[in-house]
């Protein structure tokens, strides 16, 4: 008999809900010594001081052994009402979300960089793709900006427009944190919502849509990423969640629609537009009807982003001016891919714009044969995480935002657990390359160790 049905027998059935509940609690308290002793007052971001890094570290380990607990208490969790399993979830989630709304971004400048951008182009009319941090170096918003300076803008127009109507609105930087803070909020919320309806489509049980849920809800990653440091990747977890849940209620337009929006915040998720599209032609047959729906799509997508660009000189003279290409094919460093790239640009003479390429290739073999297995859910997730794997020289664990939520679809809450406490100290404080052998390595040993233990201890005697 373990130590847990030991202590679960002697308090009682509730164990496992105490448990929970504290695991909860825990992650809330450490937020909130994030809040009051390491995020600094004056906007600049705490990672960028050595004497505060230790303790940026400190709380990442925490919160791992947290989220080990979260995830086994969830996993015994079984005579306990899933209502109030989620009741606690959802109790807890607020309290972190409230929390973040009094403490600064901690690990990333990059809301500073973009709400800079977005203030140039809203008061003084420089095109933020032409325009470099260094030209407003005297503006009250620009001191939090310590990397990056001769970056212009590298993120879709609907993003700058956001970022341009937050900077009309506040006359602040605490104000325009606050409103890019409610944003993601509704983002993050929006996107649980579409969750929960697309595991009731998918036939999943109450106390299984509450697991995964709550896990989620309680995640400290999609905490950090999205509420504590703002990035926009949150919104391309939006756009997936939905364009998916859509794709589930075959409403195939809406599907590619949402993906085409997602993509004008960062353009990946144009990558699977192909996916409601095809499955659209597959579910309904090719007719002349379903041919003239997907072109509907594809033309009403080709418009949005036609009309989303032209405050910025249309799409071609944004890309040329913002010399994107030139900058993902200088950005990069070995130790900052993941396991899959590290070994590409180890044996193949490869430069990181190459990279890409093979990277987008990839994804695109991915997602055929996904869609000819009619596979779905994977068409979703598999093709992005290729390319993460093998064919990003520059792992930032915010990417993982857009995934994450499906993934728990299909993963165990094990797995999800393994990727959380993977993402949360990366690539900030452990370089993803370290932590992807790190990790790997220290479920094994911890999975050894159990089936040890297991194994010493003598079977039950069996009754006459």
């Amino acid at each position: 008999m373990t130590y847990w049905s030991v202590a679960k027998k002697t308090v009682g059935a509730s164990f496992d809900l105490v448990v929970f509940a504290g695991a909860a609690l825990g992650i809330l308290a450490l937020f909130l010594y994030q809040a009051l002793a390491i995020a600094r007052t004056d906007f600049y971001v705490a990672h960028h001081f050595s004497t505060l890094i230790p303790a940026l570290g400190f709380v990442s380990v925490l919160l791992c052994g947290c989220v080990i607990i979260l995830g086994e208490s969830l996993r015994r969790l079984r005579e306990v009402s899933a209502r109030r399993v989620l009741a606690i979830a959802l109790l807890g989630f607020a309290g972190l979300a409230l929390l973040t709304f009094f403490t600064h971004p901690t690990r990333s400048q990059d809301i500073y960089h973009s709400l800079l951008l977005g203030k140039g182009a809203a008061l003084h009319g420089w095109n933020p793709y032409a325009t470099t941090p260094e030209v407003l170096k005297d503006d009250p918003w620009a001191y939090p900006v310590l990397a990056w300076r001769d970056i212009p803008m590298t993120y879709g127009p609907l993003w700058t427009l956001e970022m341009m109507l937050i900077a009309a609105l506040c006359t602040s930087l605490e104000a325009a944190l606050l409103l890019a803070r409610l944003v993601m909020l509704a983002a993050l919320v929006g996107a649980g919502f579409a969750l929960w309806r697309s595991l009731g489509h998918m036939g999943r049980s109450a106390r299984e849509q509450t697991g995964i849920l709550s896990l989620l809800a309680l995640n400290p990653f999609l905490i950090q990423a999205a509420l504590v440091d703002l990035h926009n990747d949150v919104l391309i977890l939006a756009g997936l969640t939905w364009s998916y849940l859509f794709l589930l209620e075959r409403r195939y337009a809406a599907s590619a629609l949402a993906l085409v929006v997602a993509g004008l915040v960062k353009y990946v998720t144009w990558l699977l537009v192909p996916v409601p599209l095809w499955f659209l032609l597959r579910d309904r047959g090719i007719s002349l009807k379903t041919v003239r729906a997907a072109g509907g799509s594809l033309v009403a997508g080709a418009g949005v982003v036609w009309l989303t660009y032209l405050p910025f000189g249309g799409v071609v003279s944004a890309f040329r001016s913002s010399e994107l290409a030139e900058f993902l094919d200088q950005l990069g460093m070995r130790s900052q891919c993941l396991p899959g790239a590290f070994l590409l640009l180890e044996t193949l003479p490869l430069s990181h714009g190459n990279l890409r390429t093979l990277g987008v290739g990839l994804a695109t073999v991915t997602l055929a044969g996904c869609c000819w297995r009619d596979r779905r859910l994977q068409a979703f997730t598999w093709p992005l995480a290729a390319l993460l794997f093998f064919a990003t020289p520059w792992f930032q664990s915010w990417y993982a935002l857009w995934i994450l939520p499906l993934l728990a679809l299909e993963w165990s809450q094990a797995s999800v657990v393994l990727l959380t406490i993977f993402l949360v100290p990366t690539p900030e404080l452990v370089a993803p390359l370290t932590m992807s052998v790190a990790v790997p390595a220290g479920a094994f040993y911890v999975s050894g160790m159990r089936r040890l233990v297991r194994g010493a201890t003598p079977p039950p005697v069996p009754h006459p």
